[in-house]
């Protein structure tokens, strides 16, 4: 018995599986035209996302020092990395040494470091700050301003933090235009 009878139909007309070249050619190209209409969208998004980070990891170290500052007694400093807010910060106790009282725990030196440290920039007033027993700030107010890449500037999406003498932190999205007292130095 051959094929044709067993089956009832003939090896040649019987049905083909598959895509043809030009309808694979067709699905990349709409595939390609899709995604470079996306990409300037997901790189945005991801220059966004990482000044969200910078700024929440920078709201994040000042509250912390703050409340270590009132749970400790003692003044606790927030500083830069290598003298440059944009390598980083480091959250640090003065005097709270073992030897101090063995039963409270030395503050970890964390330091929060920006991801791409080369293309974003923290710029600030102080050179450090330092948070009072009282979680008030030792000086004057201060304030941070993270900025986007050189690559990809756009203003009105740099963040500023600003540090009350309360101790009281906030952040927000701030434009070049800021008043000319209390703000830092302007991304270059």
């Amino acid at each position: 018995m051959s094929v044709r009878h067993q089956f009832g139909v003939s090896k040649s007309s019987a049905p083909t599986r598959g895509f043809t070249m030009m309808e694979l050619l067709i699905t990349i190209s709409i595939v390609a035209i899709l995604t470079a209409l996306a990409f300037p969208s997901y790189r945005e998004f991801t220059i966004r996302m990482a000044v969200s980070d910078a700024t929440n990891g920078l709201v994040h170290a000042l509250n912390l020092a703050r409340t270590e500052a009132v749970k400790r007694g003692r003044i606790v400093f927030v500083e830069p990395v290598s003298a440059n807010w944009s390598n980083g910060w480091i959250v640090r106790c003065e005097a709270c040494a073992p030897a101090a009282d063995p039963s409270d725990p030395l503050i970890d030196e964390e330091i929060f470091r920006l991801e791409k440290s080369n293309d974003y920039a923290v710029t600030a007033l102080e050179a450090s700050l330092q948070f009072t027993r009282a979680g008030t700030l030792a000086g004057n107010a201060s304030s941070f301003r993270i900025c986007r890449p050189a690559s990809s500037v756009n203003a009105a999406e740099n963040r500023l933090v600003e540090v009350r003498i309360s101790g009281v932190i906030s952040s927000r999205r701030r434009g070049p235009a800021d008043p000319a007292v209390n703000a830092p130095p302007a991304c270059s």
